[in-house]
């Protein structure tokens, strides 16, 4: 009755499926995989439309199944579920269930022999443990994920993880190694079409350019900046490019150049007037 009950919600328009639903059903009739799959994909859902709670019960759903599906889950779908779930916990800061879901997924990755889903974990500790402003196992965390990382060789993780290592580098001070980092993830960012990374990226740029905005690196963040704009677009929605130029202003005014840094915030408040961003006017 759930199988039939679950097909017949397949049938419906996209649009209208209620995946979790679908979900509940095909896990009541014993077909695990499929209810893997929708759970997975009602956390994906919900996470648009930011429903934490539904979203986290859902990648919670998905993960209780792991163990009875063994290697019918591929190394794909749990990197997919993991990095999605991960997000959420990093947007909502709540700091110890993302350490408690990497180690989780660190453990799954030695039980799997699995470089990506180790990298992951690995990656996810590394920003998380930034988030708690604890420098040290930042970065332990962020060598330990480029090793598996690179053995992986999955594009899309590595170049997340050439951009987390940046970040912690220049907060320990370490600017040419995370420079470095920086140029290897804007090389994968030119073979690719994803708005991620560039988001990803210049959220970095930024970070960066605030924190030596506090030491008082007018010189780096001007590097920094003209770094952004070879590669990075705004959008409406997200202006970076805006954003990075504003931190150029600061160092214009860091270095006494304050008619460049006033010139500058007057080019950046004329684009805001114009596409009425009153974010970007604040």
């Amino acid at each position: 009755l759930h199988q039939n009950i679950a097909r017949t919600l397949e049938m419906l328009p996209v649009e209208s499926q209620k995946t979790s639903l679908i979900a509940y059903h095909f896990e009541a009739s014993g077909e695990l995989k499929e209810a893997f799959d929708y759970w997975v994909k009602t956390g994906m859902k919900t996470s648009g439309v930011f429903s934490r709670a539904e979203t986290l019960e859902s990648f919670r759903r998905a993960e209780s199944l792991l163990r009875a599906l063994g290697n019918f889950v591929s190394e794909e779908e749990i990197y997919q579920l993991y990095s999605s779930w991960s997000r959420i916990l990093d947007i909502t800061w709540e700091i110890e269930q993302a350490i408690q879901l990497s180690f989780s997924l660190q453990r799954l990755g030695n039980q799997r022999k699995s470089t990506l889903l180790l990298g992951l974990a690995f990656n996810n500790l590394s920003r998380t443990y930034r988030r708690k402003d604890d420098y040290k196992r930042s970065l332990e965390y962020s060598k330990k994920a480029m090793v598996q990382l690179q053995r992986a060789n999955h594009p899309r993780e590595l170049t997340f993880g050439y951009i987390r290592n940046s970040l912690i580098l220049n907060l320990v001070g370490e600017y040419e190694q995370a420079d470095n980092s920086l140029q290897k993830a804007i090389a994968y960012l030119n073979e690719s079409n994803d708005q991620n990374f560039q988001a990803e990226l210049a959220s970095a740029i930024i970070q960066m350019t605030v924190e030596c905005n506090y030491k008082g690196r007018p010189i780096r963040i001007l590097a920094l900046s003209d770094l952004a704009r070879r590669f990075i677009h705004s959008t409406f929605v997200i202006p970076d490019m805006e954003m990075i130029e504003i931190a150029r202003a600061d160092a214009y005014f860091l270095m006494g150049r304050y008619r460049d840094s006033y010139n500058l915030c007057m080019q950046v408040l004329t684009r805001a007037y114009e596409q009425k961003n009153r974010r970007l006017e604040a």
